[in-house]
């Protein structure tokens, strides 16, 4: 396939889109780090939302905490992203939401109450990582450079999709 490059006009085929990212030692670094990342989000975020049907006896009661934890992560992260900085807030966000997955892991009831160890869990996990995959979109469309936004996107859009395929394997 060819591609189009807006600064210079001319047509690069995949193979030098690719070796752009690698020319620069730092933009290699920050692609490495960023897949990593965007992988880590995928994985997470599907390996959550995924096993909502097999975590309750009820179905509509696990889903209606899906929802309530979608609400409160989106609502819930403008403040730490405002005032304590992105990076801090996004890796908070991924320390609490990888914590908790291997929380969700043991099995154990909170009592006869209405939610067991593993549905708290994945729905704290579940408003921490869709906080971390809303604010690592920010986060990338400001790091990466203008002319390399689209590409790096693409890039990362791919390895958040192999972590969305294996994550509800987990």
């Amino acid at each position: 396939a060819v591609v189009s490059t807006q600064s210079t006009g001319t047509q690069m085929n995949q193979l030098e889109v690719l070796k752009e990212f690698f020319k620069y030692r730092e933009m290699t670094i920050q692609l490495v780090a960023q897949m990593t990342m965007w992988f880590i989000a995928g994985f997470l975020y599907f390996g959550f939302n995924y096993s909502w049907g097999k975590l309750g006896s009820d179905l509509y009661l696990s889903y209606m905490f899906a929802a309530i934890g979608e609400v409160m992560a989106y609502v819930g992260q403008a403040v730490p992203l405002t005032f304590i900085g992105r990076r801090k807030s996004m890796i908070t966000f991924f320390l609490v939401a990888g914590s908790t997955f291997l929380v969700a892991l043991i099995p154990a009831n909170l009592g006869k109450g209405l939610i067991t160890l593993e549905q708290a869990s994945c729905l704290v996990g579940s408003m921490f990582v869709s906080s971390a995959f809303s604010s690592l979109f920010l986060y990338t469309s400001e790091l990466a450079p203008d002319a390399q936004r689209g590409k790096m996107l693409g890039f990362l859009s791919i390895a958040c999709r192999v972590g969305a395929l294996l994550g509800p394997q987990a």
